[in-house]
């Protein structure tokens, strides 16, 4: 296993809908014939070199696959000679829900026979996989316990009274198993592990409830340390059996323990924990390379939620984490599965429902927009499989020149011009955003915190009552900035106001930038240095911007 390497062909992948279970009303699904993917692979594969995506994820689907005992992988032949011609690697899941009929989930030939399926589809594969594949061979186990708990499948057993938890235990043996046989044909092979990616939390009102809302957050993790061999060792895990692990995030996996009520993203729920601080969190758990997995919206919201998906992506990587790419999925809009006629509106590609050709792809421009607009983010504040060198995203990023900014905005008042640019120069840039000074009483020092990628915020505290870049401030705040800034390396010194143009003294920037966007001097009871720093400013500032013609 070399989890230095980078497992995939791009950083951006693209998922397709590869469900295969009996639902609960007993409907047999195989959501890839649902959708025309399996007729038209070629074309939909074509579609995504407009966006530089190299890796896919497809499902082969035991249920799919195996007929009374015997095999048929002609469907999953098909795509992979479609993916070798257009030059894509894909990234395999084995069992995504459905299994043959003639298997009992709790019997005791359910491992053996998915271990046997497991070598035959490597044996498949091993001709065009290459070395070191990437496998997902059972698609979200903690998930799909959960479904067995809730009778979302349909199956002989189902109404066993454990049906979760012995569930889960029988697909982490069935998954070590099926571990084992894919390596013994394809030794290099790199195994996946997806499971949701959630936050629960107790109601406002009931605190009472902050225990179950952390057993609840607690029991996504239980799958990946059985595989690893952390819990219930029995099982026959070990650290081997984990080795990337794949997460998988939508708009509602964070709610309210008891209630059921989501926090909504779209509302600005202050109790959603980032997304990039859950990422930390597991990778800081396992110490293994990450990949989220999945994730989409449905409807309008796709573009906005995309390229918030990138940020905190950048983000993670920013803080350390070792994120090595985001599936989008689904690539092609996809059926509810309990209710066929309704189409989540959720890909890339919608399907055109009511045209002469009802699977007819439509591109959602809107969702292109933030996509393209993402992977430029992620292209220069993450690690790809592109890159040459596999050093760290922060070793990358330090080569970026710095910006620092002085302004007299907070960053988390109104999102205005100084937001609005540094998040977008954040692309190129180091942005070091310095705030005006709060009063503290104590040592002076610098509070940091980076709301955006690339974007550190630096709020002085210092004990002086003196107002702004006031020039009792100045002498406290120089040694603090400087701590900050990265020795020998290009700067740009940007200004939003010329009270802190004393600061420019010990810099030395190679850029001095004014953006006035407002006439401070007009403003009531405007500093008395104020207008002198600004002609100062003036005469020194390569380059100066105004708000608009008055200025």
């Amino acid at each position: 296993m070399n989890s230095a390497a980078p497992p995939f062909a791009s950083y951006w992948q693209a998922g397709y809908e590869g469900a295969d279970h009996v639902n609960h009303a007993g409907v047999a699904l195989d959501m890839n014939r649902t959708t025309d993917h399996l007729r038209r692979v070629r074309e939909d594969y074509g579609r995504l070199a407009q966006f530089g995506i190299r890796t896919v994820r497809e499902s082969a689907g035991w249920r799919l696959c195996e007929r009374a005992g015997r095999f048929d992988f002609s469907t999953v032949l098909h795509r992979a000679a479609a993916a070798r011609e257009l030059g894509l690697q894909i990234s395999w899941t084995f069992f995504h829900y459905g299994w043959p009929p003639d298997v009992d989930l709790f019997g005791p030939d359910f491992v053996p026979r998915f271990a046997r399926y497991c070598r035959a589809l490597a044996e498949c594969l091993a001709p065009s996989a290459g070395p070191e594949p990437v496998y997902s061979l059972i698609n979200e186990i903690s998930f799909t316990s959960w479904g067995l708990s809730t009778h979302m499948f349909h199956f002989d057993g189902m109404d066993h009274p454990q049906a979760g938890s012995v569930g889960k235990r029988q697909l982490v043996r069935a998954q070590i198993a099926g571990c084992d046989a894919v390596r013994s044909v394809t030794p290099g092979a790199r195994i996946l592990a997806c499971d949701p990616l959630i936050h629960v939390i107790a109601p406002e009102h009931r605190r009472d409830w902050a225990a179950q809302a952390g057993g609840w957050r607690a029991a996504q993790f239980e799958a990946w340390d059985m595989l690893c061999g952390r819990i219930e060792p029995e099982l026959g895990g070990a650290p081997d059996y984990l080795d990337l692990v794949g997460a998988n995030y939508y708009h509602s996996n964070q709610w309210e323990s008891g209630t059921n009520l989501r926090l909504w993203w779209h509302l600005g729920e202050p109790r959603r924990m980032p997304l990039y601080r859950l990422l930390l969190e597991l990778g800081q758990r396992y110490d293994r390379p990450l990949l989220l997995a999945e994730t989409s919206h449905v409807g309008s919201g796709r573009g906005a939620w995309i390229r918030q998906i990138a940020e905190q992506a950048a983000l993670a990587a920013q803080h350390g984490a070792d994120l090595r790419g985001v599936c989008i999925y689904p690539a092609i809009d996809r059926p509810d599965w309990d209710h066929a006629d309704h189409w989540h509106r959720s890909g890339l590609w919608d399907l055109d429902r009511d045209g002469p050709d009802p699977l007819a792809r439509r591109l959602v421009a809107p969702y292109a927009t933030a996509l393209h607009q993402s992977i430029q983010l992620t292209d220069h504040l993450c690690r790809t499989a592109d890159t040459s060198t596999d050093a760290p995203p922060t070793k990358r990023e330090s080569a970026m020149p710095t910006i620092i900014v002085f302004s007299h905005l907070r960053w988390d008042f109104v999102y205005q011009r100084p937001q609005q640019l540094m998040s977008r120069l954040a692309e190129y840039y180091h942005i070091l955003f310095v705030e005006e000074p709060v009063r503290h009483e104590g040592p002076s020092h610098l509070r940091t915190s980076t709301p955006a990628p690339n974007v550190t915020v630096c709020q002085p505290h210092t004990p002086l009552s003196a107002p702004g870049f006031h020039d009792d401030q100045i002498r406290l705040l120089q040694p603090l900035l400087a701590a900050q800034l990265p020795a020998d390396e290009p700067l740009i010194a940007w200004f939003y106001t010329p009270m802190a143009l004393p600061l420019l003294q010990t810099l030395s920037p190679s850029l001095v930038v004014y953006d006035c966007m407002d006439e401070l001097s007009a403003f009531r009871n405007p500093p008395r240095q104020l207008a002198q720093r600004e002609t100062a400013l003036l005469k020194i500032a390569d380059l100066v911007f105004t708000g608009g013609p008055s200025l």
